[in-house]
This record gives C-alpha cells, sequence and structure tokens, in this order.
C-alpha cells in the first residue's frame, strides 16, 4: 500500500466520535489506520488509541505507521476479546469504541486470501491465519443440515437447501481447492437468475457466508455487544459501520434491548451519500450507528410484571 485510503464514511465517524483532547478512543477493527488517523487527530498529547485487529498484516503496517505515534497501543486479536485487553492494559473503560464491519480493499484485491469471487485461489477466506478452520475444510466437511444453517445465517438467499444440494453433490465427485470449483457450483445452483446482476449478487453472497462463518463474524459481533456495559464509560460513544442487513439487524436489535443504558445519537442511520457511493461503490451499502451510554442509569421499564401482593 504506497498511499493511505480514506475509509468509508470517514467525515462522519470523525465528527460523530466527538472526541476530547484526554479521551481513551478503541478502535475495534483498526485495519489500515485509516479512521484512526483522522481520531487520532482530535486527541491531545494525553489522549489515548488502542486499535484491535485480527489481521497480522493491517496489524504490522499500524505498527509502522503509527510508529512515532506513543499514544497509539495495538492489540492482535479479535475485537470479541477487547475487554480481557483493556483488562491487561489496566484500564477500566474508554470514552469511544469504533467497529467498522466491513472487510479491507486490500483483502477484497489479494487473491490468496480468496475474499473475491473474481480471482481463483485456494479457498481460505481466514482473517486471522493463525484459526485452524478454512473455508475449503467447512465446505467439504459440514453436514447439509450444517450448510442449510449457515447459509441461511449469513444471507438472504431464498433456496439454500437447493444450494446445499449442489455443494454436497460437487464434494462427492471432488473436494473443493480453489474458488474456481465453488464458482462452478454457483453457476449451475444459481441457474435461476433472471439477470447477471442478479447472479452475481448470489455468488457475492455465498462467497460472504463462507468468510463469515470461518471467522465467526457475528458471534463476534455478538460477543463485543455483551461487553459494552462494560466498556463504555458513562458518556461515552458508541459508533457501528455495517455493511449488510444481517450485521444491521444484529446491531439495531441489540441497541434497542439496551434503551435504559444506551440511546440514539441520531435520529436516522446514516448512509452514504450518492457522490461517496459513486466514488467508493464497494461501500455503497454502508450504515453507521452511533449510541451514547447514559450518564445516569435508568431503572428498568416495566414488563407488564406485577409488584407481589403485601400481606397485612
Amino acid at each position: 500500500m504506497t498511499k493511505f485510503h480514506i475509509p468509508v464514511l470517514y467525515d462522519e465517524v470523525v465528527s460523530y466520535a466527538s472526541l476530547l483532547k484526554d479521551d481513551i478512543v478503541l478502535d475495534a477493527t483498526i485495519g489500515y489506520g485509516g479512521h484512526s488517523s483522522g481520531l487520532l487527530d482530535q486527541l491531545g498529547p494525553k489522549g489515548r488509541l488502542i486499535g484491535v485487529d485480527r489481521d497480522e498484516h493491517a496489524n504490522q503496517f499500524c505498527q509502522d505507521r503509527f510508529a512515532d505515534d506513543d499514544r497509539v497501543t495495538l492489540v492482535h486479536d479479535r475485537f470479541d476479546r477487547t475487554q480481557a485487553a483493556l483488562e491487561r492494559m489496566s484500564i477500566k473503560g474508554v470514552n469511544v469504541l469504533l467497529a467498522d464491519l466491513g472487510i479491507s480493499s486490500y483483502h477484497l484485491d489479494h487473491a490468496q486470501r480468496s475474499f473475491s469471487f473474481k480471482d481463483d485461489a485456494p479457498i481460505d477466506m481466514r482473517m486471522d491465519l493463525r484459526e485452524p478452520l478454512t473455508g475449503a475444510e467447512i465446505l467439504n466437511t459440514y453436514s447439509h443440515d450444517e450448510l442449510v444453517v449457515m447459509l441461511d445465517a449469513h444471507t438472504d438467499l431464498k433456496n439454500v437447501k437447493r444450494i446445499a444440494d449442489f455443494l454436497i453433490t460437487k464434494r462427492q465427485a471432488s473436494l473443493f481447492v480453489s474458488c474456481a470449483d465453488l464458482n462452478d457450483v454457483a453457476k449451475r445452483a444459481f441457474s435461476f437468475c433472471s439477470s447477471r446482476r442478479h447472479y452475481i449478487n448470489c455468488l457475492s453472497q455465498l462467497f460472504q457466508a463462507i468468510r463469515m462463518e470461518v471467522n465467526d463474524e457475528l458471534g463476534c459481533v455478538e460477543r463485543l455487544m455483551s461487553q459494552l456495559p462494560e466498556i463504555i464509560l458513562p458518556g461515552g460513544r458508541v459508533l457501528f459501520i455495517t455493511f449488510h442487513s444481517i450485521e444491521d439487524r444484529l446491531v439495531k436489535r441489540y441497541f434497542q434491548s439496551q434503551k435504559d443504558l444506551f440511546e440514539r445519537v441520531t435520529a436516522s442511520v446514516i448512509q452514504l451519500t450518492y457522490a461517496q457511493a459513486k466514488k467508493n461503490p464497494r461501500a455503497r451499502s454502508a450504515k453507521l450507528r452511533v449510541y451514547k451510554r447514559k450518564t445516569v442509569v435508568e431503572e428498568p421499564r416495566n414488563r407488564g410484571l406485577h409488584k407481589p401482593l403485601i400481606k397485612s
């Protein structure tokens, strides 16, 4: 990477973070440091930024990028282990947490990671190469029912049983090795599609489902959110950037269940403008949701339960 990439909704993230000079910021998906660079510009010399990423290449890149900034601490790990990382650093809480749940252009553009169906490569799809599970192993070992559950949980595809049938039939003839094997199956499984655009969308979702399963992406998001009451200081902000409806629903539903503790900062979800989407079409589906931890915790609302009768 010879030049720094301006990440999705950069100005909006920096603005809605509303940082004070001495704040502690947690970038749970620091990637190549685009958002973090803007957030650091808002911090003073006593501010601090903790950057977490499970990808070794991203971690090394940020070590070089922020080598001269002693306000930055990098953690090579999954973001669902954030609370434990903060405890090791004796940090009781943070003022701002940012989680950009999209995969980077670096991953999409490097065929050996096999995140894109456009290039042929071994079906890996791991964000962290230290993890043992690969996409090929999933395709070659999951039962029919497990494949159906995976596709149903990670896509909006309607005919997941049919797709699972084709995947099983293919591996009975020969095991999955490369993305070309998966593309060939998809061409037959998605023959019902009436247009190339629809076919590409289905193929993208198939690759997405395998990648999300390999990296346990929804599980990681759920575990990160479950830690927010312990991580976010009163008055602190949480910013989530999602890229597809499954993640977005997960985030939305969590904060709906936490209305006693968190409140929405914006009246509606923030999306790319037409100009932004035209400039960065890969990120056209991005949505930013911003929440603030209340400074005074409200008592849980009445859920319809009656108080016990007091005997006289």
